[in-house]
């Protein structure tokens, strides 16, 4: 077996040794201190490293902060536009036509009646918008402008076209109840409401008045009190619908109000046909006085310029507006370089055809002659005419007749002479003859159908206009 190892033999401890005396250290040699120059060469050495440092990590870090940033420009200028498109396309939503008609019953602009249901009286306004028939309906409705505000969505039944002076109309008369014809002779719109000065067929005043002395004004009559008279043989014209628009038709009998029983004159399936109109009626055919047009769209028309002084060619460009409820028209005309707005009828004539009887100038005297033809081209317009009586020689045979510019030329009106006179939207043109020779610029003509004599002033703005008759010549 084996034997146990021996255990350790404890060391002996050491006898402590007896301390010695502390003996003085010797103090250590202060080390030399750096020169202000080396620190200043040390300081500058080790701030250019810090530079370079950090420049590096800029110079890193540079491309792609700069790509961030453009990143979010882009980012921003997206969202920008995104929005500036939705704000366009809320617009656009909120003018829009809603299922825009194909035939108006009134234009963008238009000046009309409008029947205000809650105070039961016709105020003044104006057409402004398109019009739309939602679900399928056969008539639009539209938006007007009054004078404070707008109403949406109003149908026909309660728009009328202004009454104009000269028009037929039935008249209230408050004390009696009943209804009488009179005629319009001035409107007021301000101030408010809309009313008429009327004058009845016995000249007596409305409402039992009496007609007062010679000069007096005409009473006013509230609008409500005043609608239109449809009386048999009548011109209208009656709206059919989005699909059909406004034809003419004629009156076949005395009206009941609120029907009135017309015969359209041309109808798309061809011949005439009968039908009642109720004027109240809602989604219904409407009816107004036939507006008699002094000239139809794209007419052929001489245009006086006033900047400077001359006739040019020109072409209608519109129907004819009647401001402030006036008779007389006024047109757009398409002229060779621009469009001019707002012409008048004295600004305005029918070309002249050849043969045609006409004044020149020659030598500062206006002497007969005829016209043989005319040239627009090169400008400015003028005719090719052959004097009567003389005076300036046509010419040898085959030589080339002078032209005359179309300032230096006017219509001739002898006695006796067919003309068609137009007295406004009313009425439009009639036929007339010349009653004698004209004393420039006032022309006397008799009426065939009233008789009346009228004179006519060729340079006034709203005054009857005078044309040679299309059918006969003199």
């Amino acid at each position: 077996s084996p034997s146990p190892s021996p255990s350790p033999s404890p060391s002996p401890s050491p006898s402590p040794s007896p301390s010695p005396s502390p003996s003085p250290s010797p103090s250590p040699s202060p080390s030399p201190s750096p020169s202000p120059s080396l620190m200043s060469n040390i300081t500058t050495t080790s701030t250019l490293q810090n530079r370079s440092t950090i420049g590096a990590a800029l110079a890193s870090d540079e491309p792609e902060s700069t790509a961030t940033t453009i990143v979010i420009v882009v980012v921003l200028a997206l969202l920008l536009l995104c929005c500036l498109c939705v704000i366009l396309i809320c617009l656009y939503m909120k003018r829009r036509p809603k299922a825009r008609v194909e035939f108006e019953a009134y234009e963008i602009g238009d000046v009309v009646e409008y029947y205000s249901t809650a105070d039961g009286v016709w105020v003044q306004g104006k057409i402004v918008s398109y019009g739309f028939a939602p679900n399928g309906a056969a008539t639009p409705s539209y938006t007007v402008a009054l004078k404070s505000k707008r109403r949406h969505g109003v149908e026909l039944s309660n728009l009328r076209t202004p009454l104009v002076k000269g028009r037929k109309v039935n008249l209230l008369n408050e004390t009696t109840g009943v209804w009488s014809p009179a005629f319009i002779e001035s409107y007021q719109t301000d101030p408010s409401p809309l009313a008429y000065a009327v004058k009845t067929e016995d000249n007596s005043k409305p409402n039992d008045q009496s007609s007062g002395e010679q000069g007096e004004q005409t009473p006013l009559v509230p609008a409500h009190n005043v609608r239109p008279l449809f009386e048999e043989g009548n011109k209208v014209d009656v709206y059919l619908g989005i699909t059909q628009g406004w034809v003419r038709a004629t009156v076949e009998k005395d009206e009941t109000w609120p029907d009135v029983a017309v015969v359209i004159e041309a109808s798309n399936e061809g011949g005439e046909t009968n039908i009642v109109v109720d004027i109240l009626e809602l989604h219904h055919y409407q009816v107004r006085y036939a507006r008699f047009e002094a000239y139809e769209f794209g007419d052929e028309v001489e245009y006086y310029s006033t900047t400077d002084g001359l006739w040019v060619q020109g072409k209608i460009d519109s129907r004819g507006l009647v401001p402030n409820r006036e008779i007389m028209p006024s047109y757009t005309v398409q002229l060779k370089s621009k469009r001019q707005d707002g012409v008048k009828l004295s600004e305005l004539r029918t070309p002249f055809e050849k043969e045609r009887k006409v004044n020149i100038l020659n030598a500062g005297v206006w002497s007969p002659a005829l016209i043989e033809r005319y040239q627009t081209d090169p400008s400015p317009l003028a005719y090719a005419v052959k004097i009567e009586g003389g005076g300036q020689s046509s010419g040898e045979q085959g030589q080339q007749t002078p032209l005359v510019p179309a300032h230096n030329v006017r219509p001739l009106f002898k006695e006796g002479t067919e003309v068609d006179v137009y007295l406004g939207v009313v009425h439009g043109w009639v036929p007339a003859t010349v009653c004698y020779d004209e004393t420039w610029p006032w022309v006397a003509v008799e009426l065939h159908a009233s008789k009346n004599i009228v004179v006519v002033d060729f340079f006034k703005v709203e005054h009857y206009q005078v044309r040679f008759s299309r059918d006969r010549r003199i």
